[in-house]
């Protein structure tokens, strides 16, 4: 980690979109209001509610805070009422959200089920505030030979996949912690953005081309893929999507994510001490069945294949219209299921496997996020 410790001194704008964890999500701004990185001045966490179902806990989540937290500032908590852009470009309304209320030129996106450790939080912090060029990257003044092309930002993630025109691949468990380095530093990689901080300058340049390039195709699949359009956008633009050496494949993030059962146990609990407004109720509970995105995306069918697809197609150069075109041609999935089911079947994808299965017993209900 480069000497200037400018993460002693940055302020940071966390931004964690929220569709059904209500009643839990206290439990995730509690430990992020006790991080350091959260006590400088300035520093916030904006709650992006995308659902009715989230926006009507907002009033809730503060005195739970408090309940647990005496000493957290609650003031540092912001929410924004994102149900009508999240209906139209499902996860990746997360940046939208950030360019027009995070008030700090370091940014972090974080699911609302993940809590960064503390490591890894001074980590991702550090990346992006010691980037040379920080927080405007503008070109240098004096004549340079050696860099005649303006500093460009990168953004830092945990998980590294391959995103390509040749399909959408990942680390299975055979590869050894050795391999996973050596391929990380010998292929370009994407970075999942469900754990990614970033400058405030590289978020607003997505926000500016995302109407253009990528937003037709986000209402068409309801925002899968959106961390997929984050990164083709940004190596596009010169910007290196970066894995953290040190906190690879989330060993440094820990999840929150409750079981179905014991999330409706939770409400009820909820909704015993602080009893809700039957006619906002009835209201949020009718808006949130019919919900276009409502639910994760790693549960649902095609999900990978469906991945495989779009990068296959973001790997051709395209966007806009012939992005949609191509991501959503029958034959094209058709033959991305192939191909995934050809790379499943040559590693070992159990943890894939399991995973998928468990959300799809517990049924949850959340934000659609990549996976």
């Amino acid at each position: 980690m480069p000497h200037n410790r400018c993460a002693e001194r940055t302020g940071l704008s966390v931004v964690v979109p929220s569709a059904s964890r209500g009643p839990t999500l206290h439990v995730l701004l509690i430990a992020l209001l006790q991080q350091v990185a959260l006590r400088k001045p300035g520093s916030e966490i904006i709650v992006s509610h995308a659902t009715f179902d989230s926006l009507n806990e907002a009033p809730n989540m503060s005195p739970r805070v408090l309940a647990a937290c005496a000493s957290c500032d609650v003031r540092r908590i912001v929410h924004v009422d994102s149900v009508r852009i999240n209906d139209a470009l499902g996860c990746a309304h997360r940046y939208v959200v950030a360019s027009k209320h995070a008030r700090n030129n370091v940014l972090l996106h974080l699911d609302d089920d993940l809590l960064p450790k503390a490591a890894l939080l001074q980590a991702l912090v550090q990346s992006v505030c010691a980037e040379p060029g920080f927080p405007e990257y503008a070109r240098t003044s004096r004549p340079n030979p050696f860099r005649s092309a303006p500093l460009r930002p990168r953004f830092y993630g945990t998980t590294p996949r391959l995103c390509s025109k040749d399909g959408y691949r990942f680390y299975s468990r055979r590869y050894t912690l050795s391999q996973r380095g050596k391929w990380v530093l010998q292929k370009p990689y994407y970075v999942l953005t469900n754990v990614a901080s970033m400058s405030r300058a590289l978020n607003a340049e997505f926000v500016a081309v995302l109407n253009q390039s990528y937003a037709s195709l986000m209402r068409v699949t309801g925002g899968e893929g959106c961390d997929l359009v984050f990164n083709h956008f940004a190596r596009g633009a010169g910007s290196t999507p970066t894995a953290l050496r040190g906190h690879l494949h989330t060993r440094s993030v820990e999840n929150i994510r409750r079981p179905k059962h014991l999330q409706a146990a939770a409400e009820a609990r909820a909704l015993a001490v602080n009893p809700v407004d039957s006619g906002i109720q009835s209201k949020a509970t009718a808006a949130t069945a019919t919900s276009k995105f409502y639910g994760g995306y790693e549960g649902g069918k095609d999900h990978y294949p469906r991945r495989w697809q779009i990068c296959t197609c973001l790997g051709r150069g395209t966007v806009g219209e012939t992005l949609v075109g191509c991501a959503t041609d029958k034959a094209g999935l058709k033959w991305a299921r192939g191909n995934w089911s050809a790379f499943a079947a040559s590693a070992d994808l159990s943890i894939v496997q399991t995973h998928t299965a468990q959300h799809r017993r517990n049924g949850e209900s959340r934000l659609r996020q990549p996976g």
